[in-house]
């Protein structure tokens, strides 16, 4: 016999055994939820912390940039109007030394006031291209710190092995001060209240038997019979010995049947009721 519900409760992270449930040992009973073994989650709340304080310094760089880049619209708004005004001024002089009233000097003047005027705005049109740009990339920057301050938060609370149903302990794999990576198994924990009998028949009652036939088991250790039912019935063979697999769930009934408990079983047919 064998529990119906069992599970070999693994590691998720690669860390330290910590600690170990006060008495925890075969045959302790355990809650859903409740911690059995922790482990040492220093490593993985160092990489939350770091994420965590990169994460602010990339706020204030994007903040800092979002400021820049209005302040530089503003200041191309400026030069817009100081290169529209230069460029009108240019004209005027031009006009004044069609007239007879301007010289050469005045109209060299007047076009380096533009071309000075043009070079401002270039700077600062340049400048407000170029900062959504960098603020895109610390906003990538900013997505994968997120991600990583996540895992090791995750990574932290896997750093706690805790049973993943009401039962008892079968066995406890670790001890103090080991060190234990992802998959490694932690303790097993089996639900005793309902104990699954893998019957094997001859594959000749295949057809014959079916699901609710009775089942009567014998134990070695009284003359007390177990009456059951199948529960399920496997849908391959054994070739090697020619049998064929029937299930019979059974209520621990305060420890009549046990796992590892050897049986002899009983089927009857349904037909020879």
């Amino acid at each position: 016999m064998h529990p119906s519900m069992t599970s070999m409760v693994p590691s998720r992270v690669a860390s330290t055994v910590e600690s170990l449930h006060e008495g925890l040992d075969v045959g302790m009973p355990v809650k859903e939820g409740e911690v059995i073994v922790r482990l040492d989650p220093e490593d993985y709340q160092r990489q939350a912390e770091s994420a965590a304080e990169r994460l602010v310094q990339i706020d204030a760089e994007i903040d800092r940039l979002d400021s820049e880049l209005e302040t530089s619209r503003a200041r191309l708004e400026i030069a817009n109007r100081a290169l529209e005004l230069a460029e009108q001024d240019l004209v005027r002089v031009r006009d004044a030394q069609g007239r007879g009233a301007a010289v050469q000097r005045e109209i060299d003047t007047a076009e380096q006031q533009v071309l000075t005027a043009r070079r401002g705005q270039v700077t600062i049109e340049e400048l407000v291209s170029t900062l959504p740009i960098r603020r895109r990339a610390l906003v990538a920057q900013q997505d994968e710190l997120i991600s990583a301050r996540r895992l090791a938060e995750s990574q932290v609370d896997r750093c706690l092995i805790k049973a993943p149903f009401d039962g008892v302990v079968a066995a406890v794999m670790v001890e103090v001060g080991e060190q234990v990576g992802p998959g490694v198994p932690i303790a097993r924990v089996f639900d005793p209240s309902l104990i699954e009998l893998p019957l094997r028949i001859p594959a000749s009652a295949r057809g014959r038997v079916a699901v609710g036939d009775r089942v009567i088991i014998n134990r070695t250790v009284t003359d007390e019979p177990i009456h059951a039912s199948i529960t399920r019935i496997a849908p391959e063979d054994d070739a090697g010995s020619r049998t064929m697999t029937v299930f019979i769930e059974l209520d621990a009934d305060g420890g009549r049947v046990v796992p590892g408990l050897f049986v002899h079983g009983e089927v009857i047919e349904a037909e020879s009721v």
